[in-house]
């Protein structure tokens, strides 16, 4: 009987431990579960305004000769593969709402420079083009100086306003933000001359 109670007891401590086991597993197995559900449900989420930069490039750069796949290959060119592509698209978004459809479409020919800034500073090639589309977009030379430039605004005005025929002081917004434009591009290019691209 002795030997029948402690077989019966060993029994039932390795059904207890059979049983925590299988809950241990079965909670781990959940666990699992309720992850990956959980980095699914991110990974919408984190799409979802990757969707609205796209839907809103391809609406903004339609006009663009080829459309907007022909702007997201110059892009992609002009920066050297240096920026996502998610990245450029905002930024010409950025670029036509916060100046227009013409400075956002010339952003191309802008990139050369700002590869031998990125090169030559080791600063990373998205931010330095989000700071030359915001600090045009709001005639900053504090933002632009990010681009290893000093911007002199008055001066701007003045050569832009002497070179089309206006009067400075009568400049609208877009016009001072295309003199600032003209400035930035003669500055990053007369930086920039002598590093190799």
């Amino acid at each position: 009987a002795g030997i029948a109670k402690t077989a019966f007891g060993v029994m039932s401590k390795g059904a207890l431990a059979l049983s925590a086991g299988l809950g241990v597993a079965g909670t781990a197995v959940f666990g699992i579960g309720a992850l990956a559900t959980g980095a699914a449900f991110k990974l919408a989420q984190a799409a979802a305004p990757i969707q609205g930069i796209q839907s809103a490039f391809q609406g903004l750069s339609a006009t663009f000769q080829g459309g907007s796949q022909a702007m997201l290959s110059a892009l992609q060119k002009s920066t050297a593969g240096m920026v996502t592509n998610t990245e450029l698209m905002r930024q010409y978004n950025l670029a036509a709402q916060l100046v227009g459809q013409e400075f956002a479409q010339n952003l191309p020919n802008a990139m050369e420079p700002l590869q031998k800034v990125a090169a030559a500073t080791g600063q990373d090639m998205g931010f330095l083009m989000n700071s030359l589309t915001v600090g045009v977009g709001r005639l900053s030379p504090m933002i632009l100086d990010n681009l290893g430039i000093q911007v002199n605004l008055t001066q701007a005005y003045a050569d832009f306003a002497a070179k089309n025929g206006l009067v400075a002081s009568s400049l609208t917004k877009t016009q001072q933000q295309m003199a600032v434009m003209d400035q930035v591009t003669t500055k990053l290019n007369e930086n920039t001359k002598n590093i190799p691209s």
